[in-house]
């Protein structure tokens, strides 16, 4: 699987999609935001382009062969989260023992498909993402960093990187969990289970980590 003609088709059919949301520099990029930006959205709207950036990778992927697009319903695990109504669909993979990826589109503060949940893993995901995870302006981090870090799933999942352990529910289990760029941790020590990188290691080297381990080839 080529990521980078695989990205560049993703390019391709966000750029030419219809009705376009227009992206928009961090507002915050020269200083601080203030305080009165936290309880307001000026724009709520704005944000669908991150769900047509996340169409644009389900229809890449589908089209290229390497999943199958298919309507389900929106998932329990979206009930926490601060937008409304959903229209879920799962990417089930074409290769044995790929991990699925569930796109959620949700509706937000009156606007439509203005934010997006990605749940990586089948049942209760092993990741939940919601974009924007705020939507106040005074979180807005501008258009950019959104569909960066919304790139970033498609690509650790798609290209096999990702890996999860977790030591148990609830803030006092542990958590570790790969990223594009490196790894994060939660309530993880020496006393636990070690190093971050040791334990992703041991989960892509197919070890049972913790209560839970999931990790899965690349798509393609």
């Amino acid at each position: 699987m080529d990521l980078t003609a695989l990205i560049a088709e993703v390019d391709r059919r966000f750029v030419s999609r219809p009705d376009p949301v227009p992206g928009w520099d961090d507002p915050h990029a020269a200083e601080p935001a203030d305080e009165a930006e936290y309880s307001s959205t000026t724009d709520p709207q704005r944000y669908a382009i991150v769900a047509q950036r996340a169409q644009a990778w389900a229809e890449a992927l589908q089209d290229a062969g390497l999943a199958e697009l298919r309507t389900s319903r929106t998932p329990a695990w979206t009930a926490d989260m601060f937008a409304g109504v959903g229209r879920a669909a799962m990417l089930s993979p074409a290769k044995i023992g790929a991990l699925p990826l569930t796109v959620v589109l949700l509706d937000w503060d009156g606007g439509a498909s203005n934010a997006v949940a990605l749940g990586v893993g089948g049942g209760e995901p092993a990741e939940a993402l919601l974009l924007p995870d705020c939507g106040c302006d005074g979180c807005d981090p501008g258009s950019k960093a959104l569909l960066d870090e919304l790139d970033a799933v498609f690509l650790d999942v798609v290209g096999g990187s990702f890996a999860h352990a977790n030591g148990g529910a609830g803030e006092s289990g542990w958590v570790v969990q790969s990223t594009l760029d490196g790894a994060w941790a939660r309530n993880l020590s020496s006393r636990t289970v070690g190093d971050m990188e040791g334990v992703l290691a041991r989960v892509r080297a197919g070890e049972n980590v913790g209560e839970r381990s999931l990790h899965g080839p690349a798509w393609g």
